[in-house]
């Protein structure tokens, strides 16, 4: 084989492998500052979003219809749009079209991990077990995905007219925590993890607002807020979003603003304008703010950007005017390379006063042994066909009747975030905590164990493994204890969550970003290995002895087998007679011998074979460039 056929070959060989490597990648984007960035060319990345829902079914996982997500793409960029803002994942479903479309098309998904049965309740929050499998399956299946932007931590900040952020923001450090420590468990990418909460203006306070900002940045840098989202409930006007940007102007985290675009498609009198939109985008504002999301594409009927109920997609109004509105941004042409953060990425924590009482110590992560052990040492346990399929906004009224609203009668199990407190059981999942709960007040005030129909008895086990043992008397009978060490053997730890951390079991197996990169790994060296053949043949080429020269009377005749030549100038060059081999010079001083006339047939037609050759006074090897010779 020739060597430019050699080269051609590799080089296709590589370029296939290359292309195995990097198909369908999205360039992941990563945080600077108050900035997101692309990864490979440092240039701004600017969120430009919308709220995407199922559409027919409220509660149906979004990304679960591929059919759906591949047809709404191009509806998505002509809004000039590159981000769907994500609620009610399912991980059991196949989110594999969805995503590869999104990806296709460069949209980045910000995933929120709030299902209407997997939430962090506001009044009633709780870290448990149940709560931190689903986060982290969330994780597992987004975390591949370069065009994964975000998870966010989701939680309403008001309730009935009173402001609960004092009473549950330390869970937000908490589970920002552990799942950052799931995510550099598994070696997956540094994803962002940020805050969303629902915010009133004008009627905010904004001392309480910029504490908040604070608080979620100040202290250990594995509980920092990585993002922070506003979502308006109240169609704020320009000014009020000028007010957001002199409030956090100094915010060394991104921050944007959601539900723009406020108005109903069906009242002529109050239509969606999305001046909201436009404002947020204005060259001013995109100073502060990275950006925002609109709302809503496909779900409300009052808000909806399109009608996919039917046959057809139909645009509504609002696409319209939402089209116009952001056919007029321009991205911002901040650089990576050339931006400098104006803002320390660690706060000072906020002063506790009466306005704002929230202590530094943060909930316990999720610890499976402690409960597990706890659960074989117990007389009473909780049915779970009657526990679990509660939702965790109604599971106050299943403990109420047990420990009262405050649970002051279950310290195992009590959470009062602004005074610091947090049972050690109040980690495990539901079932477990009124389990507890019930044989605790069994022994305690002489229950028997029913709890209306809600519990049943069992044998505790009658022995239990070193661990175990250790582990609940560090808890104590009442459960208020710290574990400081997994067992009387271990260094003491700092936090239980660290504990907790190294005694949770992984998931199983390698992680896919693991099993992604031992692909790659193996393909890079599949590539490196063609590329070093390539260069020792090209080597060994070069280094051949080289051929002495002949007379033109001593070139050896060589045979080629014919393919047909374009037409030329000069001798003919006639078919063979065998209808496969020429006789022709491989070297002396004969000119190059083109057909004259038509290209000669593939097949011949039995003519006796003519080759006619001119000499030339200036001799010259013949170029046949078609024409491949026979060893």
């Amino acid at each position: 084989m020739s060597f430019g056929v050699s080269m051609r070959l590799w080089i296709a060989i590589a370029l296939l492998c290359l292309s195995i490597i990097v198909q369908a990648q999205t360039d992941p984007v990563f945080i600077k500052g108050s900035k997101f960035f692309y990864q490979t060319n440092g240039s701004e990345f600017q969120l430009r979003g919308v709220t995407y829902e199922y559409g027919v079914d409220e509660l149906a996982d979004p990304l679960s219809d591929g059919a759906a997500c591949e047809r709404d793409v191009q509806y998505l960029l002509d809004l000039n749009l590159n981000l769907v803002q994500i609620d009610d994942l399912d991980p059991a479903a196949d989110h594999s079209r969805c995503l590869q479309a999104f990806a296709d098309a460069g949209i980045y998904i910000l995933a929120s991990f709030y299902t209407p049965t997997n939430f962090l309740a506001e009044f009633d929050p709780v870290w448990d077990d149940e709560l931190y499998n689903h986060y982290a399956a969330v994780v597992d299946f987004l975390a591949p995905w370069n065009n994964t932007l975000g998870f966010t931590i989701e939680l309403d900040s008001w309730r009935n007219g009173t402001d609960l952020t004092t009473y549950y923001i330390s869970y937000v450090k908490a589970v920002t925590r552990g799942l950052k420590a799931y995510m550099k468990e598994k070696n997956y990418r540094d994803i962002p993890v940020g805050f969303r909460f629902a915010a009133f203006w004008p009627v905010e306070d904004d001392a309480l607002d910029r504490r908040r900002l604070d608080y979620l940045n100040c202290a250990d840098s594995d509980t920092h807020s990585d993002f922070l989202a506003l979502e308006l409930q109240n169609c704020p006007a320009e000014p009020d979003i000028d007010h957001i940007v002199r409030l956090y102007a100094s915010s060394s985290i991104p921050l944007w603003v959601e539900n723009l675009g406020c108005g109903d498609n069906n009242n002529a009198s109050d239509p969606r304008t999305f001046t909201d939109s436009s404002h947020t985008f204005s060259q001013n504002v995109s100073q502060v703010l990275v950006g925002g999301v609109a709302y809503e594409f496909k779900y409300e009927d009052d808000s909806r950007l399109i009608d996919d109920s039917g046959s057809e997609v139909v645009k509504l109004a609002g696409y319209t005017v939402l089209s116009k509105a952001m056919a007029t941004v321009t991205p911002p042409s901040r650089n990576a390379a050339q931006y400098t953060p104006s803002a320390s990425t660690t706060t000072d924590c906020p002063t506790s006063n009466a306005a704002w009482s929230v202590p530094t110590n943060l909930p316990p992560e999720p610890f499976p042994k402690l409960c597990s052990c706890m659960m074989s040492s117990l007389p009473c346990v909780g049915k779970r066909s009657a526990i679990e399929p509660v939702s965790s906004d109604a599971i106050e009224d299943l403990f109420n009747p047990l420990c009262s609203t405050e649970r002051t009668k279950c310290p195992g199990i009590r959470v009062s975030p602004h005074e610091g407190i947090f049972g050690a059981y109040s980690v495990c999942d539901s079932t477990e905590r009124y389990s507890w709960a019930a044989s605790y007040l069994m022994g305690k005030e002489g229950q028997d164990c029913d709890f209306g129909g809600n519990a049943t008895s069992q044998t505790p086990a009658t022995t239990l493994d070193d661990e175990c043992h250790f582990l609940l008397n560090q808890v104590g009978t009442d459960g208020t204890g710290t574990i400081t060490a997994l067992s009387a053997t271990a260094s003491p730890t700092s936090t239980p969550s660290n504990s907790a951390n190294a005694a949770r079991p992984s998931k199983g197996g390698l992680s896919n970003a693991a099993k992604g990169g031992i692909a790659a790994g193996v393909v890079a060296f599949f590539l490196a290995a063609l590329v070093a053949v390539f260069v020792l043949l090209r080597r060994r080429r070069k280094n051949r002895p080289p051929k002495a020269e002949l007379s033109s009377d001593e070139v050896p005749a060589t045979k080629y087998r014919y393919e047909p030549v374009e037409v030329g100038q000069g001798s003919v060059l006639e078919a063979p007679a065998d209808n496969d081999l020429v006789t022709y010079p491989t070297k002396g001083d004969l000119a190059t011998a083109e057909v004259d006339g038509n290209a000669i047939p593939s097949e011949l037609d039995g003519t006796e074979p003519m080759v006619k050759t001119v000499r030339t006074e200036e001799p010259r090897v013949p170029t046949m460039p078609r024409w491949e010779e026979q060893k």
